[in-house]
């Protein structure tokens, strides 16, 4: 071949290429190859062809032979370290990556994968400095400064990854994965509308970005609009049937509008053959294990700080004994307060997986040998669940932070109690095996600066909702819209995060008027700033109004702790059976309705009886304080029996 009709096919095919038409030059180059055998561009191209048709074999040998051809090109060495690292050949990856910057010492694009690398083999300090390098060097580069932007999201937080993704686009404001970057950073600094403007954009210049129609999605539902919020992750799924937090994310949608008994068992079956189809359990024997030993328990989660969880799950930890368990907790978060600093202290070891790969959190995890592994988060933000499912104990268990199953085989229990889940009818709902290991399965510690009770009120009555606005349904809407009628002159108080937004605000008080609750009954508050002002804001409400049908629980926990009646309607799975739980156990029943009538008539009736809603605000506290909720020592007694029960059966002899 002539090297003008060989030049002329070459950009044929490059021109194929970049209209992404990958099979149709790909077949060029394969047809140059066996006329030019040597030629180390027809080579090269080939095996950039065949790597991007996930051909890794092929791909591999034309990048050697292109690489033998010319061992002075230090782009051949990127693209062999590319090749390596999309197949799980690290170090093949970074021998090729080193090579190249041999060559070419200040070579920011060999540079930029040696970060890359470095953070997917969990040497973070390492993938920073060398991605700074990479900046320094070429501070053109957006694909650095993207990446550099996304790590220091892990490791440093959002307002330090949205610094880099601005960098990024002041670039290439084209570059779809800055831009999802950059919406994911201000979303989670509460910039909803903003975040949204951004990652329509990314999915307008990408469409088929699975990651960027999963994070609108979770726009979408902070902005609570939740079936808008469900179609995007089910586009992301559809994009990307292993997009495991689009997974994740549809799911906890439903815990606002409940799927029917079979559409939920088919969705969380779906998940969990997603997720364990594509990994390899570990098997665990119990020959040899000694039901005697010091156990060692895990604890995985990204609420080991100011967080709900904190205040069920700090108290049980406290007082685990400490001569027949070790604790581990395993932290997927950057945030260090106060409370993070307590769980340092009583724990026997602490690390922190967030930014982690699963691959490289389970080499350290399993490197520690444990017995157990809790898992504290469900399909919530920042789970692991993907890491969980490769088995990291011998048993596994879900607890506290997720009100529904998790849909995993890997994992074999979840600690619950009987009244939020009645045996048998609940027991078939669950992959998992349920272990009611308390008549109550909260164990709730008042926080040391709780203020004290308010004043008695005076005045028209009032009823309040502090729970998260997206469990506020519209049936729940139209149920106080009656008891508003119901109770002359009484008022409604919500309180919650998203009245900072304007444009939230409006659309609940939209949602307000169209569920026929008048806007001078009801009263909006933002989230309080300080904790004391939030708590003593039960003061201004007589009585507190669960959601149906996802429960409180720290707002009942709260309302109760205040001194406040808490009226809850009894449901049929155990997000809608919280309520029955804690209200049992703090002794009072009469507040837990069969129906929404009958919860109006339990709400009129307690609100009505003001001298009984008078002595409940000045001796409630007592009771919850003295009820088992509150009994730390005994829950984790509780607690720590069930632990050693479960290990006992798992070393008997006759365990398979």
């Amino acid at each position: 071949m002539n090297p003008k009709t060989l030049d002329a096919e070459i950009k044929r095919g490059i021109s194929l290429q970049n209209e992404g038409k990958w099979l149709e030059a790909e077949k060029i180059y394969s047809q140059l190859c066996k006329v030019v055998p040597r030629s180390f561009d027809v080579l090269h191209l080939a095996g950039l062809a065949n790597f991007r048709l996930r051909n890794p074999e092929k791909a591999l040998l034309q990048l050697k032979k292109a690489s033998e051809i010319n061992p002075t090109s230090r782009v051949i060495f990127i693209s062999l370290g590319l090749n390596y690292f999309a197949w799980g050949k690290l170090e093949e990856a970074k021998a090729s990556f080193e090579k190249s910057v041999a060559l070419e010492p200040n070579n920011p694009e060999a540079l930029l994968e040696l970060g890359k690398l470095a953070w997917r083999q969990g040497n973070i300090t390492e993938a920073i400095t060398v991605l700074e390098h990479a900046v320094t060097l070429k501070p053109i580069y957006a694909e650095s400064f993207e990446v550099l932007g996304a790590l220091y999201t892990k490791t440093d937080g959002y307002k330090k990854g949205e610094l880099y993704a601005r960098k990024a686009l002041e670039i290439d404001p084209n570059r779809h994965i800055a831009l999802c970057n950059l919406g994911i950073c201000v979303l989670y600094q509460g910039n909803i509308s903003e975040a949204a403007l951004y990652l329509y954009k990314a999915v307008e210049l990408e469409p088929t970005l699975a990651q960027g129609w999963s994070a609108l999605g979770f726009a979408l539902q902070k902005a609570h609009r939740l079936s808008h919020a469900s179609v995007a992750y089910k586009h992301a799924i559809s994009l990307d049937p292993y997009n495991y937090e689009a997974h994740s994310n549809f799911l906890y949608t439903k815990l606002f509008n409940p799927f029917n008994a079979l559409e939920r068992k088919e969705a969380y079956r779906f998940f969990g053959e997603k997720i364990e189809d594509k990994i390899t359990q570990a098997e665990y024997s119990p020959h040899g294990s000694d039901p005697l030993k010091r156990l060692k328990v895990g604890f995985v989660s990204a609420d080991f700080r100011r967080h709900s969880v904190s205040y069920f799950l700090l108290p049980i930890l406290k007082h685990l004994p400490k001569d027949k368990f070790s604790i581990y907790l395993y932290y997927n978060d950057n945030v260090i307060d106060a409370i993070t600093e307590t769980y340092q202290k009583i724990c026997d070891k602490w690390t922190v997986i967030q930014g982690l790969t699963d691959d490289i959190a389970e080499q350290m995890i399993r490197a520690d040998a444990l017995d157990f592994v809790f898992d504290l988060a469900g399909h919530t933000g920042f789970n692991r669940l993907p890491l969980l499912a490769k088995r990291l104990a011998p048993i596994q268990i879900a607890y506290l932070g997720y009100p529904e199953t998790t849909g995993l085989r890997a994992i074999d229990y979840r600690f619950v109690d009987s009244s939020s889940d009645p045996i048998g009818r609940a027991d078939e709902l669950f992959t998992e095996k349920l272990v009611r290991f308390s008549t109550c399965a909260w164990n709730y510690l008042p926080r040391e600066d709780v203020p004290e009770v308010g004043e008695d009120r005076t005045g028209p009555l009032v009823f309040g909702c502090f729970n998260n606005i997206e469990k506020i349904t519209d049936s729940s809407l139209l149920s106080w819209s009656t008891l508003l009628k119901a109770v002359p002159e009484s008022k409604l108080v919500f309180k919650a995060e998203g009245f900072k937004s304007n444009a939230l605000l409006e659309r609940f008080k939209q949602r307000l008027a169209r569920c026929n609750i008048p806007a001078e009954r009801v009263v909006l508050w933002p989230r309080m700033v300080t904790y004391e002002e939030h708590m003593e804001s039960y003061a201004t409400i007589d009585v507190a109004l669960d959601t149906y049908p996802y429960n409180g629980t720290t707002t009942t926990c709260e309302a109760l702790l205040m001194g406040v009646p808490v009226i809850t309607v009894e449901g049929d799975i155990h997000l809608s059976r919280v309520g029955v739980s804690l209200l049992k156990a703090v002794g009072h029943p009469e507040w837990i309705a069969s129906t929404s009538e009958d919860m109006l008539v339990r709400a009129v009736t307690t609100a009505l009886n003001r001298p009984r809603t008078k002595a409940m605000r000045q001796t409630l506290r007592a009771e919850f304080k003295a009820s088992i909720i509150c009994n730390n020592e005994e829950q984790s007694k509780r607690f720590a029996a069930a632990l050693i029960a479960l290990w006992e059966t798992w070393c008997k002899p006759d365990k398979k």
